[in-house]
């Protein structure tokens, strides 16, 4: 994306992306905002699929919230999973809070 002269920011917290980067005004926001595997990296979690599942819920609809203030007018929220994360994550209720 770089060498097309996009932006692209390092080094952000997914649950408070306004704490990193500041869109006031309606050119200054993205077009997509982009989160790729998403993970807590807790292995406690791998004891229970259960609370792992709960967690990365909370993960995701923090990262929803928190994309939505940077977001352009039309723009678009896109995130990366594999396998049955989205059915186990429940990512379609997290994105509607």
């Amino acid at each position: 994306l770089e060498q097309w002269k996009e932006r692209v920011i390092y080094g952000v917290d997914a649950t408070k992306i306004e704490e990193k980067i500041t869109a006031e005004s309606e050119e200054q926001k993205f077009d997509i905002v982009l989160f790729n595997h998403p993970h807590l990296g807790d292995k406690a979690l791998l004891e229970s699929e259960k609370r792992h599942a709960e967690r990365h819920y909370v993960l995701l609809s923090h990262y929803f919230y928190s994309a939505k203030s940077i977001l352009k007018n039309g723009g678009r929220i896109h995130i990366c999973l594999c396998g049955l994360q989205p059915q186990t994550w429940k990512i379609w209720n997290a994105a509607k809070n």
